[in-house]
């Protein structure tokens, strides 16, 4: 019944809040999963799933893994299924998170920069503060990849229009979340990417230091 999973719900939470620590990658996948099908069936209010869509968010930064990113997309998918007002911000996050149907563990390049190309050009302005939470985790996820050019740049270029989506709010109270995020999330990472990466990792965030001291 709907008190079982939202104690199942809560219960699994704190496994996610604590990033999985001394799960085994399988079973954080299957947990993954079973709490997206548990959010399918789950009558609730947004503030209820608010927290997981937060934590789940971040995976989107540190997961490596086909299955582990595909198992996140799965539950930013079944909130956005509750809640339409999520719609948008879901098929963003299955795009950029996109893998090949051909190549096993190959990105799906064609929809993943078609997908930034449409977000950067105009949607970016649509998002609410909260929503930017996976494309950020996403974007410095892949500006941090070594092999791949192209997901690095438009990274690069996704975290200015945060830039710009944070610079364009008209006070101080409606930019709070955008500096919180920007102070807690954007520049740790760019501090550890100046500090640890090649040269070629170096210069997409020297870029978006210039961006945003500019």
């Amino acid at each position: 019944d709907n008190e079982t999973r939202k104690y199942l719900l809560e219960s699994l939470y704190f496994m996610l809040a604590s990033s999985f620590k001394n799960v085994s990658k399988p079973d954080v996948s299957n947990i993954l999963k079973i709490m997206s099908n548990l959010i399918a069936e789950y009558d609730c209010q947004l503030s209820d799933v608010k927290p997981i869509f937060i934590e789940t968010s971040k995976l989107f930064q540190t997961f490596t893994e086909k299955g582990l990113r595909l198992a996140a997309v799965s539950i930013i998918l079944s909130i956005a299924a509750k809640f339409p007002e999520f719609n948008y911000i879901s098929t963003l996050v299955a795009d950029l998170n996109s893998y090949s149907t051909k190549r096993m563990h190959e990105y799906d390049f064609p929809r993943i920069l078609s997908a930034y190309e449409q977000f950067c050009e105009k949607d970016y302005v649509s998002l609410t503060d909260m929503q930017w939470l996976p494309v950020l985790h996403t974007c410095l996820f892949y500006i941090r990849d070594e092999e791949e050019l192209a997901l690095r740049t438009n990274a690069t270029h996704c975290l200015t229009k945060f830039i710009d989506f944070s610079n364009a709010k008209t006070s101080e109270s409606d930019a709070h979340s955008c500096v919180k995020y920007l102070k807690m999330i954007v520049l740790p990472s760019m501090r550890d990417g100046l500090r640890k990466t090649s040269e070629d990792i170096q210069a997409e965030y020297i870029t978006l230091l210039a961006y945003i001291v500019k």
